[in-house]
This record gives structure tokens, C-alpha cells and sequence, in this order.
């Protein structure tokens, strides 16, 4: 039986789709093949390519990539119908500056829920727990600790409609709601979080590099 060596862009995760017959050995070898054609500025890892170019079922993939790296999973029915949350989300993010709603929404993560062990620790919402910005942009929401659980793609696009963040943050309404939280905030919280937002891109370089090299093995 073949196996992929990693110089080939496979992973032990990838090996782990075939072995459990979610993706075929020659499925996967199309995709090297794809990749190996790509220009060297396309960073995608092979399981998302496969998702991407060979429609691969996407949350097959990402269910056993939470199973594989043992990320815990949101389940509920109906996000509309625990008003609690939507509340809380909104809270989170108006005391946010926009630069990290904009930063937040690009990597697909959000706030949830504080946990219930610990007041501290903020739960937080991605369907792509691979993207090694979300434990980044997870650090801005001011929250001492946090935990990154996996939402499906569908719930993740619901949450988004039941929250309208276009309408509360992106119109002049919003606008409002953003100016009157900053200067509630204050001015030395209100620089504090823009000295943080400038330093993100050095942040971003450091932690990913870190992060990389851990993900180099998946």
C-alpha cells in the first residue's frame, strides 16, 4: 500500500482522510499533482485543496480534523432561538475598534459564550479551526483565556445572519454604536487597544511562525 512522504505535501492528517475512506489514494494523488502545479504563493494545505478543487465534502473533513487534533465541536439545533448569545456576541464586539471586527470576520471567528468552568476563558467559534489566524485574533477579544471550538460552515453563516453584523457595524447606526462605546471605553483603554492592533502584524509573523511549525506535522 503507498504511502506520501510530507516533502510531498502529505500529511499524517491526509493519511488519516484515506485510511478512513473519506478521500481516495488516487483522489489524493490528483491533488499533488494539482498542488506541485501551483504557484509557490498558494499556501493551501492539501486537505484544502482537495475541499476546494476535488469537492471533497467540506465538513466531512473538518469533522474528522476536530476528531484527529481533538478540537471540541458546538452542537445546537436553532442559534435564533437562545437569544443570550446573540446578546452576549454583539456585547463582545462593540467593545472591539472595527480594524479587529474586519480582522475577525476575514478569518472567520467569533465570540460565543464565557465557559461554564471558567469566568475567564471565553469560548470562541470558527469553522476553520485550521487557520492559524483565528488563535490570534481570538487573543483581541479581551478575554484572559480562551477555547476554540468547532462550528459547522451552515450554523457559522446562520450566526452571522441572526447577528446582522453588516447592519450594526458596517451603517451609520453602527457607526454611532462604535463611537459611543469608544468613548465610554476611555482614552487610555481606547489607545491601548489601538497600540495593540498596530503591533498585530509583528504578532501575526512571530505566532504564526510558531504555529507553523506545529502544523507542519498535520
Amino acid at each position: 500500500m503507498k504511502t506520501y512522504s510530507s516533502t510531498e505535501g502529505v500529511s499524517q492528517f491526509v493519511e488519516s482522510l484515506i485510511k478512513n475512506g473519506i478521500v481516495s489514494r488516487s483522489l489524493v494523488e490528483k491533488a499533488i499533482q494539482f498542488k506541485q502545479s501551483l504557484d509557490n504563493s498558494d499556501k493551501r494545505q492539501l486537505f484544502k485543496i482537495l475541499i476546494d478543487e476535488f469537492n471533497v465534502d467540506r465538513e466531512k473533513i473538518f469533522q474528522h480534523f476536530t476528531e484527529y487534533y481533538s478540537f471540541k465541536t458546538i452542537n445546537f439545533q436553532q442559534i435564533g432561538q437562545d437569544k443570550s448569545i446573540i446578546t452576549f456576541i454583539i456585547k463582545v464586539l462593540e467593545r472591539l475598534p472595527k480594524t479587529v471586527i474586519d480582522q475577525a470576520l476575514e478569518a472567520k471567528v467569533l465570540p460565543f459564550q464565557v465557559s461554564e468552568n471558567d469566568p475567564n476563558k471565553l469560548i470562541v467559534v470558527t469553522p476553520d479551526p485550521s487557520n492559524t489566524d483565528v488563535p490570534i485574533i481570538s487573543r483581541l477579544f479581551q478575554y484572559p483565556k480562551n477555547e476554540i471550538f468547532y462550528i459547522p460552515s451552515v450554523k457559522y453563516e446562520e450566526l452571522l445572519h441572526y447577528l446582522s453584523i453588516d447592519k450594526l457595524f458596517y451603517s451609520e447606526a453602527g457607526d454611532e454604536i462604535m463611537d459611543e462605546e469608544e468613548i465610554l471605553l476611555g482614552s487610555s483603554l481606547d489607545n491601548e487597544v489601538v497600540m495593540f492592533s498596530e503591533n498585530l502584524n509583528n504578532c501575526l509573523i512571530k505566532i504564526k511562525h510558531e504555529i507553523f511549525c506545529e502544523m507542519s506535522h498535520w
